[in-house]
């Protein structure tokens, strides 16, 4: 299903030429993604949601999403928070995002998830996680 960058151009032109609706995704880099046509995209399981394009029926989920977070203890925080400062302070960079990881514990599925949001734009592509 994933393809290298000359193949998704290729791709894109002709669904674009032939005016025939389609679903990509490439990384960040662009170099690396999937180009389907809508029914293929439905075929493989991907599950999409773009401006009123979607393969997702309503939410119908009868459920309450209930989740948990972990966040990264304070000190754990706190020197990764004065080591951007430092290096921000120094010159070494001008723009730094710090993240951490957080787990999460919910109580639905990846599936049930994305029909519960209300995002105007969501793709599941399965077998990534």
């Amino acid at each position: 299903m994933f393809i290298y960058r000359a193949e998704i151009i290729d791709k894109i032109n002709h669904f674009t030429t032939c005016n025939k609706p389609f679903v990509f995704a490439i990384d960040f880099n662009g170099e690396i993604g999937f180009v389907l046509s809508s029914e293929d995209a439905d075929k493989t399981g991907i599950k999409y949601y773009f401006s009123g394009m979607k393969t997702v029926l309503n939410n119908t989920l009868n459920k309450t999403l209930i989740f948990n977070f972990f966040l990264a203890i304070l000190e754990t925080y706190k020197n990764a928070f004065d080591k951007v400062v430092f290096h921000l302070n120094r010159g070494d960079t001008y723009l730094t995002n710090l993240t951490f990881q957080t787990p999460l514990q919910v109580n639905l599925t990846l599936n049930q998830i994305f029909e519960y949001i209300c995002a105007p734009f969501r793709l599941l592509v399965p077998g990534l996680l």
